[in-house]
Parts: structure tokens; sequence; C-alpha cells
């Protein structure tokens, strides 16, 4: 260029080649990229070689927005601040895309007054790096945003086992903020029962390869308070230029873990307190269960109805503190206070007392004598729930819950499930009185009609023997016909009451053997024809062909068709027709009786087998047991009985006997 002059950008090697020519075999051969820049062009021209690997032009420029950091490089070396021009910038290929070089080289030529006019130097791809480092950037934006907003906490440690992470989500779980935690040892965060095991687990993945693993159980941690708290999460493992850090991802579970054992307590009460135990085996049956799940010594205490504690049952989770539950048992009862508070029995309370911090006062005021109170003092009872067992506005006991072991171990969120629990318990318990008081007196009146029918028995028999001898003495026929009618209906009735009392009490006995269906059928009509004639009602046979033989109690049947028969006169106009019917089935043999009646109100079906039950407009009123005695003898034989009817149109009572006898029913 006309007036500028050269400077050397190289020393002169010893090759026998003169500088340019030299340079020109550089600029175009070279696998390192040779560049000069024409400062006052703007114009960049690359060497052949190197543009064609990086499909560039031989002639191409700087990026833009790279111009301020070129400029700067520029005018530093310019003004003798650099000895060489260097910086990072970018190239614009033809595919538009941008490719990094480093660039570093020297002033090659200045005009007359010394200023700069060309450049020239050695370009080094450095596009790989450069988009590493974007994509570290990016990774580490990213994982400081996941971390810092992750409501899940956070925690990393290195190979000495101390915290270099420790998100917002941490701080909120553990009450520690960042910095006073970063730096300190991470058996800060462990409960001291735990730490051991912990830290051999955690040391065991950071012996191993690296990667993530859910963490298998839940783990706990401390909280600022003292407080621990159940987690789950996941653990990882990362190797940064051979050092490991280890990463554990947590979410509190506590509320969780609290919701799922009340729902477990709730399903074990239901067996706990089911069954034919006696009333005071399920307070029992109750304790051990909540002294396995939730306590170490459960004491409930019964109250009675004058509001006064009468007894008193005791369970431990630790079979060696037995001696604790006996002095605990031998607490002076018949006192009117809520155990353990003070508090008056008779007082309306249904929510849970929480004692975080039982005192030894109050420890020793539980102790009926020396021995005890020395007993109750090394037991270490450190806190405690008192929850009233209140059901329908009845305080049936009080429940206490007593812990063992570190301190506030009951706080407000274990009272919600023991309130929970507590109220469903009062009411089985409550239920199961109720129940075993409506037994007892069910028993009771059962007896009492196996006793009355028993004792009607000897005057019934002599009024029938009263009619004997009448009839043989020519006395009025009426009169004795209608004696013996009432002597026949009061023996059915006795009958029944004494059916019905066996039916309950599980002892009714059936007289089994092989009989022919259709046979019975036949047999059990024309008893029943001369009862309905009487009532001007056809009698009819509805009887299938080929059916099979059933293994039944003759006479019981014959009964049943005898009540079913009879309740469809109750309920038949006279012209009307009854119909007795039989079928085969798969394993079993359907028979029937139909009437043409008025039928049974919607209402009323669900109640046509209940003992005592009457139907309203019968022609006659019975005692209300031959449906439920029929159900019985039905049941007995395995069968199945049930109603079909629409009002005004007649009923259809069906029952099913079975062809063969149920196995542990065969004959010997």
């Amino acid at each position: 260029m006309a007036g500028d002059t050269e400077t050397n950008v190289y020393p002169r090697p010893d090759l026998g080649l003169r500088e340019g020519e030299l340079f020109q075999l550089a600029f175009n051969g070279a696998e390192l990229g040779a560049w000069e820049w024409d400062l006052a062009t703007r114009v960049i021209t690359l060497n052949s070689r190197w543009a064609e690997l990086h499909g560039l032009s031989r002639s191409t420029s700087f990026h833009p927005d790279d111009l301020p950091v070129i400029e700067t490089a520029l005018r530093n070396h310019a003004e003798g601040k650099n000895p060489q021009f260097e910086c990072e910038c970018r190239l614009s290929a033809n595919s538009e895309e941008l490719i990094w070089i480093l660039a570093r080289g020297k002033v090659s030529r200045r005009d007359a007054q010394g200023a700069p006019t060309r450049i020239a130097g050695v370009a080094l791809d450095i596009t790989a790096r450069k988009l590493a480092e974007d994509a570290l950037r990016l990774s580490e934006a990213m994982f400081h945003g996941i971390v810092s907003t992750s409501a899940d906490a956070i925690v990393s440690v290195g190979k000495d086992m101390r915290i270099t992470v420790f998100n917002c989500g941490a701080e909120d779980l553990y009450g520690y903020t960042r910095a006073e935690v970063i730096g300190q040892s991470v058996e800060k965060l462990i409960p001291e029962r735990f730490r051991k095991g912990a830290l051999r687990a955690v040391e065991r993945v950071g012996a191993g390869p690296a990667g993530a693993w859910r963490l298998r159980r839940d783990i706990f941690g401390l909280r600022r308070t003292g407080e621990e708290f159940a987690a789950e999460g996941t653990i990882s493992k990362l190797v940064i230029d051979s050092e490991s850090i280890l990463t554990v991802a947590l979410r509190d579970v506590t509320e969780q873990r609290r919701i799922e054992r009340g729902q477990r307590l709730l399903a074990e009460l239901a067996e706990a307190v089911s069954g034919d135990l006696e009333f005071k085996n399920r307070f029992v049956a109750i304790a051990r269960l909540l002294s396995r799940e939730m306590a170490d010594v459960c004491v409930i205490d019964v109250v009675d109805e004058d509001d006064t504690i009468r007894s008193a049952y005791v369970a431990c989770r630790n079979p060696a503190k037995q001696p604790v539950c006996d002095a605990l048992s031998r607490r002076r009862l018949g006192s009117t206070e809520y155990p353990f508070t003070g508090s008056p029995v008779g007082a309306a309370r249904d929510r849970a007392i929480v004692i975080q911090k039982l005192t030894p006062q109050t420890i020793n005021s539980w102790a009926s004598n020396e021995l005890d109170r020395a007993i109750l003092e090394n037991a270490g009872f450190t806190s405690a729930i008192v929850a009233p067992l209140r059901a329908h506005g009845r305080l049936l006991g009080v429940i206490t819950l007593l812990a063992v072991g570190s301190p506030q171990r009951y706080v407000q969120r274990d009272a919600r499930i023991i309130e929970a629990f507590v109220q469903s318990t009062a009411l089985f318990l409550d239920n199961a009185r109720l129940f075993a008081a409506a037994t007892r007196a069910t028993k009771l009146r059962d007896d009492m009609l196996g006793v009355v029918a028993h004792d009607l028995r000897n005057p019934l028999a002599a009024i029938v023997t009263l009619a004997a001898v009448l009839r043989r003495t020519g006395s009025d026929d009426e009169v004795v016909t209608e004696m013996e009618h009432a002597a026949k209906r009061m023996s059915r009735l006795i009958q029944d009451i004494i059916d019905v009392t066996r039916l309950e009490a599980g002892r009714f006995t059936l007289e089994q053997a092989r009989m022919s269906a259709n046979k019975l059928l036949s047999e059990a009509l024309e008893e029943q024809r001369p009862l309905a004639s009487a009532s001007s009602l056809e009698c009819l046979l509805d009887a299938a062909t080929a059916v099979p033989d059933i293994w039944a109690d003759h006479d019981r049947l014959l009964q049943v068709f005898e009540n079913l028969v009879g309740n469809a006169i109750k309920f038949t106009k006279p012209g009307g027709r009854i119909t007795l019917g039989v079928r085969a089935r798969e394993a079993d043999v359907l028979f029937w009786v139909a009437d043409t009646g008025r039928g049974i109100e919607p209402d009323q079906l669900a109640h046509v087998f209940d003992r005592f039950w009457q139907a309203p407009g019968a022609k006659r009123r019975g005692a209300g047991l031959g449906l439920p005695i029929v159900k019985g003898i039905v049941e007995t034989h395995g069968g199945q009985v049930w109603v079909e009817s629409k009002s005004g149109q007649g009923s259809t009572f069906f029952f099913t006997v079975p062809v063969d006898p149920a196995p542990d029913r065969l004959p010997v």
C-alpha cells in the first residue's frame, strides 16, 4: 500500500526463503489459521486451507457485537500496553453460524504517521470450548435456579461431610439459614440416635460409583428447635475434578406418615374391638394397640355412670417395663379427676391435652406408695397425651399415652390423630356396650319365651284332655270343636315360639333324608287344600317333570308350606286361588307359593321376614312368627327365600332346597 511502511511480524528464519514467501506459504497451507485485518476496510483475509476447513470465505469480518472488545485490544497493543494483540471474538461463516477464535497478532503495517493500518496473526478455533462454557454457565444457572427455588430441601456435602449447598427449601425444613450451616458438619442435621447409621450409609454411597438412588426407607432429620421429622427423597453422587459431591434431596413426610398411621390405627381398631371379646377385654386390646403404635405406655381409665374412675388398663411397648405398668395400675382409683391432669372428670372436655414436658412432681403424684414412686421416677417419662373417650355426650373413659425419650416427643399434630382415634374408639365401645346390652335383653326375652311356651303346654294338655272327655260324654259338638280348634292354634303358637327361640340360639336341628320333591309338593297341597277351600279359595298345583330328589327334613318343609299357604289365605279374598309350584335348577330345586291376593306394598317388602312384624289389613292377626320361621327353616337347609309382589296383583314366595347335602351335613 503506497505510503505505508512495513513492520515485521515474525523474526526472519534461516531457511533461505524471503520473508514474504514464508508468510505466503503459512498463509495458504497451514492448519493453524493465519489472518490479516485491513483496518480501513474492516475486511479479514484468511489463509485458504483454514477458511475451507471451517466453512468460511477467505474474506470475512468480525461479528459486530465483538468490535468493542477488539477495538480495546487493538488500542492497548498499538499504545504498547500489550506486546501483542489478543482477544476472543467471532467470525461470520457462510452458513451464518458463528466461529469463535482466539486471535493473536501484531501490527504488520502502519501509515506515514505511524498509525496501524493492518494487523496480521494466527487464529485458534475455540468454538467447542466456548459452547462448552456456555452450556456450563447455563447448566450452573439452571442448577442454582432449580436448587434455590425447589420446595424440596437440597443439601450437598463434600468428602469431609461438611455442607456445601443448602437451599431455601432446606432453610424452611431445618430452620437454619444458609450462613449458619455452610461449612458445618452434616451431623448437625441428623438426630443423635440416627447419626452413626446415617453417616455409614452416606459413606457407602460416597465409596460407590456416581449415580442417583431413591432412599429405600424414611430418614429422620433434626430441626433447629430440636424436633425430629421423617423425610423421604433421593441421594446422588457426582464426581468433579476427582472430588465426590453427595447431594440429598428431601421432603418432609411427617404429616403424611401421621395420617397413614392414623388410618392404620383406625383400620386395626375395628379388629381390636370386634369379635366376641368381653367388654373389658376390648379396653385391653385398645391399650395394646396404642402402646405398639403411638406410645411407650398406654393407660385407659374407665369411668362409671357417676363420673368416677373405677378401673384402669395399662399396656407397655417394651415388656421389660412391666413393673412400670404394674405401678400405674396401682394408682388410687375412684377419683373424680382426669388422670394425670387434675381436671374434673365431669368437665365437658372433648379435646386431647398435650403435656410436652412431664415434671418430676407430676410423675411422683401418680404413685400410691414409695416403691411405685421409685419405679415411676426411673421410667424416664418425658411427655404425654390425655384424651377423653366420649360418645353421645357420655364420658366412657380416658386414654393416656406416655412417652419415654427425647423431650417434646408429642406435639399438637399427634393430638389430632389421637382425637380422631379416640372418637372412633368411643363410638365403637359405646356401640359394643349397647349391642351387648341388647344381646342380653334378647337372650332374656328368648329365655322367657321358652319358659312361657314350656309352661303353657301343661294347661293346654289339660284343655285337650277335657275336650276329649266332653266329646265322649255327648256334650255340644260345636263347643267341643271350637275348644279343639283353639287348642290346636295355641299348640301351633307355642311350637312357633319354641322354633324361633331355637333358631335365634342356633339350636334348631333338622332330620334330613333323600326324598322326592314332586311327592313332597303333592302332599303339601293335599294338606292345605281343605284349609283353602274353607276360605273359598282354589288350590292348584304347578309341578315340572324330571325334578330331582332333594336332601331335606320332610316335616319341616311341610311346615314351610303350611306357613306360606296360611299367609296367602290371610291376604286373598274369596274366589281367588293359591298355586304351589316346583321346578329344577342347576344345584337346587325351586319351590313357590303364589296367590292372587292384594299384594304387598313396596315399602313393606323388606319387613315381611322380620320377627313379630304384622302386615296391615290381614283378615286375621297372628303372632308374626310364621314367615321368620320359614326363613329360618329354609336357610338351615342351606337354601334361600324371597318374595316378589306388586300391590293389587298378588304375591309369590320362592324358596330353594339344595339337591345334595352340604359337606358338613353328609350322613355318617
